[in-house]
């Protein structure tokens, strides 16, 4: 896989943007297309490429070369019917690594049916994840492995008897311990004789409900 990869986002609305800003500051060459002439002046100059276009025109779509991309990201948030058409012209136009932003459980349905399997929901995503961190306050972030499992970082244990990991009760809680932040840099190795500080961060990975049990008791 190349170092730069070419990505073109289409829609360069709030969640657009955002993405194509990010995309190019860690070094990808991004394109943005949007039909709106303001979306379009307003990332002049801050991504590789602009260009003001019908996404939802194939033959548009053809002559930007879209099927040249690496990957394609339909972020089209207010209008189904264009964030449709768009995403079968890129499909059509032989690009095989597509995202695209569903606006509701319908749309994620239909998109689908189309044989889209990279479904963007950032509304519902963000939603689930603050839940889940206002669920569990002692958890400062955690990452969704799937099928049950996570990786959470939460504060070290402070008021307690433990000088260490090897000290912590993780076994207890079924948890395994596989990394510890630092401030400056993160611990890997030498996990077991670290002696913990107030402001160390374990990075845990196990079951949520466990996860929360070492969080609140632990």
């Amino acid at each position: 896989m190349p170092d730069r990869r070419d990505i073109a986002v289409i829609g360069l609305g709030t969640f657009g943007t955002a993405l194509a800003r990010e995309m190019s500051r860690m070094g990808d060459r991004v394109t943005g297309i949007d039909r709106d002439a303001q979306c379009v002046g307003a990332m002049d100059g801050e991504i590789d490429a602009v260009m003001q276009a019908d996404a939802t025109d194939a033959k548009v779509l053809n002559h930007a070369g879209i099927g040249n991309f690496d990957s394609v990201i339909v972020a089209i948030g207010d209008d189904m019917q264009s964030s449709l058409l768009t995403t079968l012209a890129v499909m059509q136009a032989g690009c095989t690594d597509v995202y695209v932003k569903a606006q509701t459980p319908e749309h994620a349905r239909i998109l689908k049916a189309m044989g889209v399997n990279n479904l963007l929901e950032p509304e519902a995503s963000f939603a689930l994840h603050l839940s889940q961190l206002l669920h569990n306050p002692h958890i400062v972030d955690f990452l969704n492995l799937g099928n049950g499992n996570y990786i959470a970082t939460i504060n070290a244990p402070s008021g307690t008897a433990c000088s260490t990991v090897a000290d912590l009760p993780l076994a207890k809680y079924n948890l395994a311990c596989i990394g510890v932040d630092i401030g400056e840099r993160i611990l890997t190795g030498e996990l077991a004789t670290h002696a913990l500080t107030i402001s160390d961060r374990l990075i845990l990975a196990g079951k949520r409900a466990d996860l929360r049990r070492f969080a609140l008791h632990g």
